[in-house]
């Protein structure tokens, strides 16, 4: 037999979970579903620039985007890059995790390279900590560390580890 509390949740069970998700998934509609879905049909069918409104031109920008280059350029990498290097993203994490799992010689040590967030090693092959990567500037190869008269300021200087 059940109790009086677990017959009260069973009854509000079906819609506790939607007056949770109801504050959320309004502002999503009003402020994502909603825009997009209007833009999404109104812009392609004028001749609107930013701030500038527009008059209703029907098809003539996808017959002008059918005719032009840039278009076909990008479509077709934007193509090649989803199937070359997003399948590789998921299938190439997926084997080193498998490959973690097993037992031969050397595991060990690809283990700990594998795990071990602040080791990493730059183009020309010098592995470096991953603290002397935060501390160079862009564009830069001098590190920049803080200098011990100045306390936290910091300096440039020739005899860094990176």
């Amino acid at each position: 037999m059940t109790t009086p509390a677990v017959s009260r949740v069973r009854r509000q069970l079906p819609t506790s979970p939607w007056l949770f998700a109801a504050p959320g998934l309004l502002i999503t509609g009003a402020f994502i579903l909603y825009p997009f879905g209007l833009h999404t049909g109104q812009r392609p069918s004028t001749d609107r620039r930013t701030l500038i409104p527009g008059h209703f031109v029907g098809l003539a920008n996808f017959r002008e985007l059918w005719h032009d280059d840039m278009f076909w350029t990008g479509l077709r990498n934007s193509t090649l890059y989803i199937l070359g290097v997003v399948p590789a993203l998921v299938v190439l994490p997926l084997l080193l995790a498998l490959l973690v799992q097993r037992t031969f010689p050397g595991i060990t040590f690809f283990r700990s390279a594998f795990y071990n967030p602040g080791r990493r090693v730059d183009r020309r092959g010098r592995a470096h900590l991953g603290v002397a990567a935060r501390r160079t500037r862009p564009g830069s190869t001098r590190c920049w560390r803080p200098s011990a008269s100045a306390g936290s300021a910091s300096s440039a200087t020739s005899g860094c580890f990176c």
